[in-house]
Protein backbone atom coordinates (compact mmCIF):
# COMPACT_ATOMS: atom_id res chain seq x y z
CA UNK A 1 0.00 0.00 0.00
CA UNK A 2 1.22 3.53 -1.07
CA UNK A 3 1.82 5.51 2.32
CA UNK A 4 0.01 9.44 1.28
CA UNK A 5 2.07 12.13 3.58
CA UNK A 6 0.65 15.13 3.80
CA UNK A 7 1.34 18.71 5.50
CA UNK A 8 -1.30 20.95 6.59
CA UNK A 9 -1.15 24.87 7.67
CA UNK A 10 -2.80 26.92 10.39
CA UNK A 11 -2.66 30.93 10.11
CA UNK A 12 -3.54 31.72 13.50
CA UNK A 13 -4.65 35.39 14.05
CA UNK A 14 -7.52 37.42 15.26
CA UNK A 15 -10.72 36.81 12.91
CA UNK A 16 -14.26 39.42 13.13
CA UNK A 17 -16.96 37.56 13.08
CA UNK A 18 -18.25 35.59 9.45
CA UNK A 19 -21.30 36.54 8.05
CA UNK A 20 -23.58 33.90 5.71
CA UNK A 21 -24.08 33.94 2.79
CA UNK A 22 -20.61 34.30 1.84
CA UNK A 23 -20.11 37.28 -0.37
CA UNK A 24 -19.59 36.46 -4.14
CA UNK A 25 -16.09 37.03 -4.89
CA UNK A 26 -14.90 40.07 -6.68
CA UNK A 27 -11.80 40.29 -9.32
CA UNK A 28 -9.91 43.26 -8.08
CA UNK A 29 -9.68 45.82 -11.03
CA UNK A 30 -7.18 48.96 -9.39
CA UNK A 31 -3.49 49.16 -8.45
CA UNK A 32 -1.54 49.17 -6.12
CA UNK A 33 -2.70 45.70 -4.91
CA UNK A 34 -2.79 45.39 -1.47
CA UNK A 35 -2.23 42.32 1.05
CA UNK A 36 -4.75 40.56 3.15
CA UNK A 37 -4.95 42.91 6.89
CA UNK A 38 -5.80 39.85 9.20
CA UNK A 39 -1.79 39.23 10.50
CA UNK A 40 -1.38 36.32 12.75
CA UNK A 41 1.38 33.19 13.48
CA UNK A 42 1.95 29.91 11.25
CA UNK A 43 0.88 26.19 12.48
CA UNK A 44 2.42 23.32 10.86
CA UNK A 45 1.78 19.80 11.30
CA UNK A 46 2.42 16.40 9.32
CA UNK A 47 5.26 15.18 7.40
CA UNK A 48 8.69 16.78 7.72
CA UNK A 49 11.22 14.83 6.20
CA UNK A 50 12.34 18.01 4.30
CA UNK A 51 12.17 20.62 7.66
CA UNK A 52 8.84 21.62 5.38
CA UNK A 53 6.89 22.05 9.07
CA UNK A 54 9.83 23.54 11.15
CA UNK A 55 8.46 27.41 11.14
CA UNK A 56 11.21 29.73 12.01
CA UNK A 57 11.09 31.49 15.47
CA UNK A 58 9.88 34.73 15.98
CA UNK A 59 7.84 34.44 12.56
CA UNK A 60 4.83 36.60 12.86
CA UNK A 61 2.46 39.45 11.56
CA UNK A 62 2.09 36.48 8.62
CA UNK A 63 -0.76 37.23 6.05
CA UNK A 64 -1.17 34.80 3.85
CA UNK A 65 0.86 31.16 4.07
CA UNK A 66 1.12 28.34 0.86
CA UNK A 67 2.21 24.45 0.83
CA UNK A 68 3.83 23.37 -2.34
CA UNK A 69 4.99 19.82 -2.67
CA UNK A 70 7.94 19.73 0.26
CA UNK A 71 8.56 23.76 1.04
CA UNK A 72 6.48 26.34 2.97
CA UNK A 73 5.91 30.21 2.15
CA UNK A 74 5.02 33.15 4.30
CA UNK A 75 3.64 36.45 3.47
CA UNK A 76 4.11 38.96 6.22
CA UNK A 77 2.39 41.59 6.58
CA UNK A 78 5.28 44.00 5.15
CA UNK A 79 5.06 42.44 1.96
CA UNK A 80 8.17 40.28 2.18
CA UNK A 81 8.33 36.56 1.51
CA UNK A 82 9.50 33.38 3.79
CA UNK A 83 10.43 29.94 2.82
CA UNK A 84 11.52 26.52 4.33
CA UNK A 85 11.62 23.28 3.25
CA UNK A 86 12.86 21.23 1.12
CA UNK A 87 15.30 23.36 -1.38
CA UNK A 88 16.69 20.68 -4.16
CA UNK A 89 15.23 23.41 -6.98
CA UNK A 90 15.82 26.31 -5.40
CA UNK A 91 12.05 26.62 -4.49
CA UNK A 92 12.58 28.25 -0.77
CA UNK A 93 15.41 30.68 -1.92
CA UNK A 94 13.61 34.07 -2.08
CA UNK A 95 14.88 36.27 -4.97
CA UNK A 96 16.82 38.73 -2.66
CA UNK A 97 15.70 41.82 -2.31
CA UNK A 98 11.77 40.58 -3.27
CA UNK A 99 9.26 43.46 -1.27
CA UNK A 100 6.03 44.69 -2.48
CA UNK A 101 4.42 41.07 -2.27
CA UNK A 102 0.16 41.12 -1.89
CA UNK A 103 0.05 37.17 -2.71
CA UNK A 104 2.08 33.84 -2.77
CA UNK A 105 1.50 30.33 -4.24
CA UNK A 106 3.65 27.34 -4.15
CA UNK A 107 3.83 24.41 -6.32
CA UNK A 108 5.09 20.98 -6.18
CA UNK A 109 9.08 22.53 -6.66
CA UNK A 110 8.64 26.16 -7.27
CA UNK A 111 7.05 29.38 -5.69
CA UNK A 112 5.53 32.11 -7.67
CA UNK A 113 4.77 35.62 -6.10
CA UNK A 114 2.27 38.52 -6.65
CA UNK A 115 3.47 41.91 -6.18
CA UNK A 116 1.06 45.19 -5.72
CA UNK A 117 2.22 46.72 -9.03
CA UNK A 118 0.75 43.41 -11.02
CA UNK A 119 3.80 41.82 -11.88
CA UNK A 120 4.68 38.47 -11.04
CA UNK A 121 8.00 36.59 -9.60
CA UNK A 122 8.63 32.88 -9.74
CA UNK A 123 11.59 30.52 -8.70
CA UNK A 124 12.61 27.58 -8.20
CA UNK A 125 11.99 24.45 -10.82
CA UNK A 126 12.05 25.50 -14.34
CA UNK A 127 12.31 21.96 -15.66
CA UNK A 128 8.62 22.13 -17.65
CA UNK A 129 8.92 26.37 -18.24
CA UNK A 130 6.93 27.35 -15.49
CA UNK A 131 9.29 30.17 -13.97
CA UNK A 132 9.03 31.41 -17.51
CA UNK A 133 6.95 34.35 -17.26
CA UNK A 134 5.64 36.31 -20.36
CA UNK A 135 7.47 38.71 -21.39
CA UNK A 136 5.23 42.02 -20.75
CA UNK A 137 2.71 40.54 -18.18
CA UNK A 138 0.76 42.91 -16.21
CA UNK A 139 -2.29 43.60 -14.51
CA UNK A 140 -1.96 40.35 -12.87
CA UNK A 141 -4.32 40.10 -9.93
CA UNK A 142 -4.35 36.52 -9.07
CA UNK A 143 -1.94 33.82 -9.34
CA UNK A 144 -1.97 29.74 -8.82
CA UNK A 145 0.89 27.17 -9.14
CA UNK A 146 0.08 23.88 -9.89
CA UNK A 147 2.58 21.08 -10.23
CA UNK A 148 4.69 21.97 -12.85
CA UNK A 149 2.32 24.88 -14.68
CA UNK A 150 1.63 28.44 -13.55
CA UNK A 151 -1.72 30.61 -13.82
CA UNK A 152 -2.27 34.12 -13.86
CA UNK A 153 -5.65 35.83 -13.52
CA UNK A 154 -5.79 39.73 -14.93
CA UNK A 155 -7.51 42.60 -13.81
CA UNK A 156 -10.01 42.03 -17.16
CA UNK A 157 -10.93 38.35 -15.85
CA UNK A 158 -8.54 36.77 -18.84
CA UNK A 159 -6.26 33.74 -17.74
CA UNK A 160 -2.59 33.48 -18.59
CA UNK A 161 -1.29 29.91 -18.25
CA UNK A 162 2.45 28.44 -18.74
CA UNK A 163 4.51 25.66 -17.89
CA UNK A 164 3.80 22.27 -18.40
CA UNK A 165 1.00 21.56 -20.66
CA UNK A 166 0.76 17.60 -21.82
CA UNK A 167 -3.06 17.87 -20.72
CA UNK A 168 -3.72 21.06 -21.40
CA UNK A 169 -3.34 22.52 -18.21
CA UNK A 170 -1.42 25.73 -19.22
CA UNK A 171 -3.84 26.01 -22.41
CA UNK A 172 -6.72 28.22 -20.77
CA UNK A 173 -10.27 28.47 -23.50
CA UNK A 174 -10.53 31.95 -24.95
CA UNK A 175 -13.15 34.07 -24.28
CA UNK A 176 -12.84 32.71 -20.34
CA UNK A 177 -13.62 35.46 -17.75
CA UNK A 178 -12.35 34.61 -14.32
CA UNK A 179 -13.07 35.28 -10.84
CA UNK A 180 -10.90 33.24 -9.31
CA UNK A 181 -8.27 30.18 -10.27
CA UNK A 182 -6.27 27.20 -9.02
CA UNK A 183 -4.20 24.73 -10.10
CA UNK A 184 -3.50 21.04 -9.31
CA UNK A 185 -1.14 18.38 -10.64
CA UNK A 186 -2.35 18.21 -14.16
CA UNK A 187 -5.24 20.92 -14.49
CA UNK A 188 -6.55 24.13 -13.80
CA UNK A 189 -10.15 25.28 -12.53
CA UNK A 190 -11.53 28.80 -13.06
CA UNK A 191 -14.90 30.01 -11.34
CA UNK A 192 -16.02 32.36 -14.24
CA UNK A 193 -17.65 35.37 -13.67
CA UNK A 194 -21.26 35.46 -13.49
CA UNK A 195 -22.14 38.48 -15.36
CA UNK A 196 -20.15 37.61 -18.07
CA UNK A 197 -20.97 33.97 -18.34
CA UNK A 198 -23.97 33.30 -16.56
CA UNK A 199 -21.91 31.84 -13.60
CA UNK A 200 -19.75 28.57 -14.44
CA UNK A 201 -17.09 26.51 -13.22
CA UNK A 202 -14.42 25.58 -15.65
CA UNK A 203 -11.82 22.63 -15.83
CA UNK A 204 -9.37 21.95 -18.63
CA UNK A 205 -6.40 19.68 -18.55
CA UNK A 206 -5.86 16.23 -17.05
CA UNK A 207 -8.10 13.74 -17.70
CA UNK A 208 -10.25 16.14 -20.24
CA UNK A 209 -7.05 15.56 -22.83
CA UNK A 210 -8.75 19.05 -24.45
CA UNK A 211 -8.21 22.60 -24.46
CA UNK A 212 -11.30 22.95 -24.52
CA UNK A 213 -12.97 23.56 -21.01
CA UNK A 214 -15.20 20.98 -19.33
CA UNK A 215 -18.12 23.05 -17.97
CA UNK A 216 -18.95 21.38 -14.56
CA UNK A 217 -22.48 23.00 -14.50
CA UNK A 218 -24.31 26.67 -14.76
CA UNK A 219 -25.01 28.02 -12.00
CA UNK A 220 -28.98 28.63 -11.51
CA UNK A 221 -29.89 31.85 -9.65
CA UNK A 222 -29.60 29.87 -6.38
CA UNK A 223 -25.74 29.64 -7.26
CA UNK A 224 -26.70 25.65 -7.49
CA UNK A 225 -23.66 23.96 -9.07
CA UNK A 226 -23.19 20.12 -9.69
CA UNK A 227 -19.71 18.44 -8.07
CA UNK A 228 -18.02 15.90 -10.74
CA UNK A 229 -15.65 13.11 -10.60
CA UNK A 230 -12.39 13.06 -12.37
CA UNK A 231 -13.38 16.13 -14.50
CA UNK A 232 -15.76 14.02 -16.55
CA UNK A 233 -19.73 14.73 -16.42
CA UNK A 234 -20.88 12.48 -14.21
CA UNK A 235 -22.75 14.43 -11.91
CA UNK A 236 -22.24 13.44 -8.13
CA UNK A 237 -23.31 15.43 -5.14
CA UNK A 238 -25.12 19.20 -5.28
CA UNK A 239 -23.12 22.34 -3.92
CA UNK A 240 -25.10 25.42 -3.11
CA UNK A 241 -23.09 28.60 -3.39
CA UNK A 242 -19.83 28.30 -4.77
CA UNK A 243 -17.80 30.75 -3.66
CA UNK A 244 -14.14 29.48 -4.36
CA UNK A 245 -12.08 26.91 -5.97
CA UNK A 246 -9.14 24.72 -5.32
CA UNK A 247 -6.94 22.06 -6.38
CA UNK A 248 -4.68 19.32 -5.38
CA UNK A 249 -0.72 19.28 -6.15
CA UNK A 250 -1.25 15.50 -5.62
CA UNK A 251 -2.70 12.33 -7.25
Amino acid sequence: MKATLALFLLLVGSVSAATFPLPTPTRPISFPLKRPVITGTVVAWGSNGSGQTNIQAGLRSVVAIAAGGHHTVALKEDGTVVAWGQNSSGQSEVPLGLGNVVSISAGDRHTVALKSDGTVVAWGGNEIGQLQVPANLSNVVVIAAGRQHTVAMKADGSVVAWGYSLGFEGGPPAGLSGLAIAAGVQHTVALQDAAAIVGKVAVWGGATRSPRPVVLAELSPSQRVLFTRRHSRQTGRSFLGVKEVSACLRA
